[in-house]
């Protein structure tokens, strides 16, 4: 009698409780994650970025800024480089040796912060361009969405699908769409 109330007290609830999480877990198997009328819809905006005209001019607009920042950070190294070639050759005076040393490390230090200024430069202009981009697929996405009757649109690398069904991805009719909108301006 003793033995039963103590399997009863202990094997019981273990029981009822397994019980309880199976009927949890069918229930989670059953709960879709997405109603079954649900429509989704992708579009990869850096496909769009790089495809459509108005993301063409932003990389443009960045190169040209990237390539003029290393082309004068190339005219302030050679400048090092032949001071530090003089400082090597053994033809200056001690004094004009200390002094092309204290100008070298003062020139190097621009360089660093030059390059560092220019990156900073760079990289607010990308964000800018990349702002200014999204502000203009907004409403093609808006209008999209209303046409099709689509829930959401997710961003193909920001949702982090690994495949995308051709005939959900809405990237190639954005770019249209934005390159559309642009010759009209």
């Amino acid at each position: 009698m003793r033995m039963t109330r103590v399997l009863t007290t202990l094997v019981l609830p273990l029981v009822m409780l397994t019980g309880t999480r199976t009927a949890a877990a069918q229930t989670a198997e059953q709960t879709p994650l997405f109603p079954k009328d649900t429509r989704i819809a992708f579009v990869d905006l850096n496909q769009v970025a790089t495809t459509s005209a108005a993301g063409k001019d932003l990389l443009a607009r960045l190169k040209t800024f990237r390539d003029g920042k290393l082309f004068e950070l190339s005219e302030k190294q050679k400048q090092v480089d032949a001071l530090q070639t003089r400082l090597d050759s053994g033809v200056l005076t001690d004094a004009a040796r200390a002094q092309a040393a204290k100008d070298i490390d003062r020139m190097k230090r621009e360089i660093q912060f030059a390059s560092e200024d220019a990156q900073a430069q760079l990289g607010g202009m990308q964000q800018d361009g990349l702002a200014d981009l999204r502000k203009r697929i907004a409403p093609i996405l808006k209008d999209l969405a209303t046409e099709r009757h689509l829930d959401v649109i997710f961003n193909t690398p920001e949702a982090g699908a690994e495949y995308v069904d051709p005939r959900v991805d809405l990237s190639a009719e954005v770019t249209k769409r934005l390159d559309a909108a642009a010759a009209k301006k």
